[in-house]
């Protein structure tokens, strides 16, 4: 189970308003699917936004300026995720053991 900060989610709702305003449905369908996730504690929600990044045809590639909704958005829900996956790996790690 993940905890959530406030700001991812606040952040990847307006992602995926942006996503579809700007004719990427396809793109704002994957990004809710991966909020509907992270919202049940999923950390494969984080996984969903991760890999939308990088190699050719992912978020990255998308035709827009860098300081375009769609780029600033994607960078902070991207940040953002990267950051509880880090802080969930952590806490995995340092479990004591049974």
């Amino acid at each position: 189970m993940i905890d959530t900060p406030r700001e991812l989610m606040t952040a990847l709702d307006a992602f995926v308003r942006v996503l579809g305003e700007c004719g990427h449905p396809g793109w704002a369908r994957r990004m809710e699917r991966a909020r509907s996730k992270i919202v049940a504690g999923e950390a494969q929600g984080l996984d969903i936004v991760l890999n939308a990044y990088g190699g050719t045809g992912s978020l990255s590639d998308l035709p827009f300026a860098d300081d375009h909704p769609v780029k600033v958005l994607g960078v902070e829900v991207q940040e953002r995720s990267a950051a509880v996956r880090i802080q969930l790996h952590s806490r995995t790690r340092t479990r004591p053991s049974d």
